[in-house]
């Protein structure tokens, strides 16, 4: 920081240059935190959906095969086409209800760097009060 030649203490200007550059750095700061914030968020999801994926592929597997065996059982009892009927509506009312909550689940509002925002705001909150 330069130095006024009065009294050896800072300036009006020196002290709007350095306030200046400080707002820089912590606005950087900002930044890269909220990099590493959502950067750690992504690196969890993306295991997650590596897990969803191939729990998925052998789920279903499993489901195609207990599906079949259920129309072969209420085959038993009503004529084959009305049973694949059933056994088919009852799959899509539950796909549908999953589908829906899958979606609920993915709001935007889960995915903010929700921690980065409240800093921001504490650090603008911050040099407001210490302006005023």
């Amino acid at each position: 920081m330069q130095w006024t030649e009065t009294g050896g203490e800072p300036g009006f200007k020196d002290l709007l240059r350095s306030l200046s550059k400080g707002i820089g750095v912590l606005l950087k700061q900002e930044v890269e935190f909220a990099k590493v914030e959502v950067s750690k968020q992504m690196a969890h999801a993306r295991k997650g959906v590596i897990f969803l994926a191939v729990g998925a592929m052998l789920g279903f597997s499993g489901f195609l095969v207990l599906l079949a065996a259920a129309v072969f059982a209420l085959a038993q009892v009503v004529p084959l086409w009305l049973s694949a009927l059933l056994v088919g509506l009852a799959v899509v009312i539950a796909g549908g209800i999953l589908l829906w909550s899958g979606k609920n689940e993915l709001k935007a509002e889960k995915l903010k760097p929700q921690k980065t925002i409240d800093v921001v705001k504490e650090d603008i909150s911050w040099m407001k009060s210490q302006l005023s």
